[in-house]
């Protein structure tokens, strides 16, 4: 088995991290799920101008799915959208005015 990676920024710090810890600071409830593997999104995040949850897969500028990730989010029932930055994850939401 291998550790699970999660993308960093430029500076090394998490992406994921700063994405979460951002979506938070706008009133959205986020769980990290990048330990589960087996291709399940890094963040299920809901917001109630959203209405609804969304998983979230965290990629860095160059990053790209998995055939894992790519299976999950063809058998997934929700949404699912793959965000480089806050201001993405902030967009999928309707969050960016």
């Amino acid at each position: 088995m291998y550790a699970r990676r999660v993308d960093t920024n430029d500076d090394g710090s998490s992406l994921q991290a700063d994405i979460a810890s951002g979506l938070r600071a706008v009133g959205c409830h986020v769980v990290a799920l990048h330990a589960a593997g087996h291709g399940v999104p890094d963040l299920s995040v809901s917001h109630a101008r959203y209405g609804r949850n969304v998983w979230l897969e965290v990629k860095g500028p160059a990053g790209k799915l998995s055939q894992k990730q790519r299976e999950w989010h063809a058998e997934c029932h929700g949404p699912v959208f793959v965000v480089r930055s806050l201001d993405d994850a902030l967009t999928v939401l309707g969050l960016v005015t």
